[in-house]
């Protein structure tokens, strides 16, 4: 009860008149009158303060009370002026319910009981005592009314007055524990920021400029740290995935396998697959499955997707990210060993660096994904569309220098035969000078026989017999000779015929050779 204090001492007050009306009831034999006077009284005060406790009627009816307890004890002692002081003790006990109102119930029913009483007493009822005076005139009783009056004024004033000191204490006391209940919050909030405790939900009042402050001061770090752990999620991704794309530099398909699975786990998606650009063909090109993670069968079994296909294609030709949260259900399900369910979100990315697109990264979430996550993911395709391009210039230079390697092995074995071709040709050669020496030879011998047939000539006169039969050795010899020199000489035929078809050949083997270093020179410049 909120004037517990208060309605105590009334509720003393109360049960001491109560007993020193029945104390003095004795003297003029008044117990009978005061016995049911008291009970109405106090019986209208507490059923009114029951039943009515968060109403201020009670305290109304107290007031009149004291007016009526002022009567009886007057009555009781048959008009003893000191009886009549009894109103403004009661007046001086309501002053503490800081109501100047109370003091109208009291004020005007003692006016009204001194007016009618007095009136009655000195009317003749001898039964009716308002004063022991045998007659108090007009102006007496004027003066009378007015200082009670004057009391009754004075004692709401100083009512009023506590109460409005009493409200400017309550205020300034709830003011000061404002400020305190605020400083003591402002404390605490510190404190849980100095400890990190960003998420505090800070109530301020308007005039609480610390309080404000902190609130700023929480929103500051609390975007410090937010920048702060992404930063950390880009510095600590980026550095992982770096390392990654240093260690897979020669190998494209290990290299898609190693990059998704490290971002899918870092991103926490749950599906994911890596299709690399096919541009073998110019004309006919395509987007090849190179890695996934967690596909179903028929995702898994989809490994060439066209460039004009599905979301995937649309994400190559337009060169930009897809992101979405509304997955219909028919487009992909992820499947555990408890069952399956369709993913909340898909994104689809271009592996590009300098607007040239690589390949098409695919993964599925069951958690929406943050704006940063996604430029993170962004920011790190751009690395690996930098290896990719890399991976495939030193597959492109490793194919080249094979094909330059098998071509010089070629060269080599063209070079080979040529040298073989050369020394027979050399032999060839070497066997015509030796015919040709064995001819000149030959010819010195003819000679040397047509010498001596002049030799016989001169001789012949020794004997026609002789002569006869050494002629015809002679034409048996011209006839050998000329024979082996056609033979000679069809054998030479032959010879030049061989070197000139080796010089030929020697011919096209250089042209060869030349257009084997052109090649190479080309591959080169490339």
């Amino acid at each position: 009860m909120k004037n517990k204090s208060e309605d105590t001492r009334i509720d003393i007050s109360f049960a001491l008149l109560a007993l020193f009306s029945l104390g003095i009831s004795p003297i003029y034999n008044t117990f009978l009158f005061a016995i049911p006077v008291i009970a109405i009284l106090l019986t209208c005060y507490y059923v009114t303060k029951l039943n009515l406790p968060n109403s201020d009627l009670y305290q109304y009816v107290g007031s009149a009370n004291f007016a009526f307890f002022t009567a009886l004890l007057i009555y009781q002692m048959h008009g003893m002026i000191e009886m009549h002081f009894l109103a403004f003790i009661g007046s001086i006990l309501l002053i503490q319910y800081k109501n100047w109102k109370l003091m109208l119930p009291i004020t005007l029913i003692v006016v009204l009981h001194h007016v009618i009483l007095n009136y009655l007493q000195f009317s003749g009822n001898k039964e009716i005592y308002f004063t022991t005076e045998d007659y108090m005139d007009i102006q007496t009783f004027g003066i009378h009314i007015l200082f009670a009056a004057i009391i009754f004024f004075l004692c709401g004033f100083w009512a009023h007055i506590f109460k409005k000191q009493a409200d400017e204490i309550l205020e300034k006391s709830n003011f000061l524990e404002t400020q305190i209940n605020t400083t003591n919050s402002n404390i605490k909030i510190a404190n849980e920021i100095a400890n990190g405790n960003l998420e505090t939900k800070i109530e301020i009042n308007d005039d609480d400029e610390l309080g404000k402050a902190l609130v700023i001061m929480q929103k500051n770090l609390s975007v410090a740290k937010i920048r702060e752990s992404e930063e950390k999620f880009y510095n600590i991704g980026l550095a992982q995935a770096s390392e990654i794309l240093r260690n897979q530099n020669d190998d494209l398909v290990a290299l898609s396998r190693d990059f998704l699975h490290y971002l899918i786990k870092y991103l926490h998606a749950n599906q994911g697959g890596i299709f690399i650009l096919d541009n073998t063909d110019k004309k006919n090109m395509f987007l090849k499955q190179m890695a996934c993670y967690a596909y179903e069968r028929k995702k898994l079994s989809q490994k060439v997707i066209q460039l004009e296909e599905g979301l995937i294609g649309a994400c190559y030709q337009e060169k930009d990210i897809i992101y979405m949260t509304d997955v219909p259900k028919s487009y992909v399900s992820i499947t555990s060993g408890l069952g399956q369910d369709t993913p909340r979100a898909i994104l689809i990315a271009p592996i590009m660096v300098n607007e040239i697109v690589y390949g098409i990264i695919e993964m599925a979430f069951f958690e929406t994904l943050e704006p940063y996550k996604i430029e993170f993911t962004k920011k790190v395709l751009e690395n690996l569309a930098s290896s990719i391009s890399t991976v495939k210039t030193n597959e492109q230079t490793k194919s080249l220098l094979e094909i330059s390697q098998q071509q010089t092995e070629a060269l080599r074995a063209q070079e080979e035969e040529m040298r073989q071709n050369m020394e027979e040709m050399n032999a060839t050669q070497e066997e015509m000078t030796r015919k040709q020496a064995e001819l000149s030879q030959m010819l010195e011998e003819s000679r040397l026989m047509e010498e001596r047939m002049k030799m016989q000539e001169e001789m012949m006169q020794q004997g026609m017999e002789e002569l006869l039969t050494t002629q015809e050795e002679i034409e048996i010899k011209n006839k050998e000779l000329e024979k082996y020199s056609i033979k000679i000489m069809e054998e030479k035929e032959i010879e030049e015929a061989k070197m000139e078809m080796l010089t030929l050949k020697l011919k096209k083997k250089e042209n060869e050779l030349e257009e084997l270093k052109k090649q190479i020179l080309n591959i080169s410049s490339n």
